[in-house]
């Protein structure tokens, strides 16, 4: 297995995309990324797809949030929801590249740092941290900021979040247990307090289901003292497939 910080030198190498099949390009073509990675209009509280771009969704109004912003750059679908899998499940680190570059390929989105104080990944349990071997949430972070011109690179804290519990993956629990769930509770840490005061800070994550771990990440930073908390995923599930299991 690759080690986990040698993203970069992995996809610099000619590969079959992964796909369509075709050889030789890039982890994936530059057709395929045509198709999977649309620019669509989104609600900017949840990120979840909107006929106009800059309106919230039925939703989310009048609904409050613990966020000011959240984007996401496709849906947690075809073909990334089976390429997340080899990232999170398999050890196939070195997607988090390939990833970061999806999440800035809309217009102006390299932009969404520049008034970013923090960029804080999403915590994991230590229970699971020790099964994984690694945080793909800080792996998506690292990879994000070096994709992102210099200019619009703010700092990044690996552990400005302590998750309290520990539960089931979030995909794994029916839509009342995920927006209940006391595994999502976490805090600010600590030795980052004086961070987080008056600060904007953006959340980092790979997925986002319902939102609920997001919410509670956000509210933990804002009364840690942040003033502004946003969040930045990858993918978000539509809301259809949000159904019990």
């Amino acid at each position: 297995m690759p080690k986990h910080d040698d993203t970069a030198s992995i996809f610099s190498l000619p590969s079959v995309c992964a796909i369509c099949g075709r050889w030789p390009t890039a982890a994936v073509c530059a057709p395929c990324w045509a198709f999977a990675c649309p620019d669509l209009p989104r609600c900017p509280s949840c990120a979840s797809r909107a006929w106009v771009s800059g309106h919230r969704c039925i939703d989310c109004w009048p609904e409050d949030s613990a966020l000011d912003a959240t984007w996401a750059a496709v849906d947690y679908a075809y073909p990334w929801s089976g390429l997340m899998a080899r990232f999170k499940f398999r050890g196939e680190a070195a997607w988090a590249t390939v990833f970061a570059q999806a999440m800035l390929r809309p217009e102006g989105a390299a932009h969404r740092l520049a008034d970013i104080d923090w960029l804080v990944p999403m915590p994991m349990s230590e229970q699971r941290l020790a099964q994984r071997g690694y945080h793909p949430a800080w792996l998506l972070t690292q990879a994000l900021l070096q994709a992102s011109p210099r200019a619009h690179r703010p700092p990044a804290v690996a552990n400005g979040l302590v998750r309290l519990g520990h539960s089931e993956p979030q995909h794994e629990l029916p839509r009342a247990q995920r927006l209940t769930n006391p595994g999502l509770a976490c805090v600010g840490h600590p030795l980052h307090a004086h961070r987080w005061l008056g600060a904007h800070i953006m959340l980092i994550d790979d997925v986002c289901t319902t939102g609920a771990s997001l919410q509670a990440a956000a509210r933990a930073l804002r009364q840690a003292g942040a003033a502004r908390v946003s969040a930045w995923v990858l993918a978000r599930t539509p809301p259809q497939a949000h159904t019990p299991l």
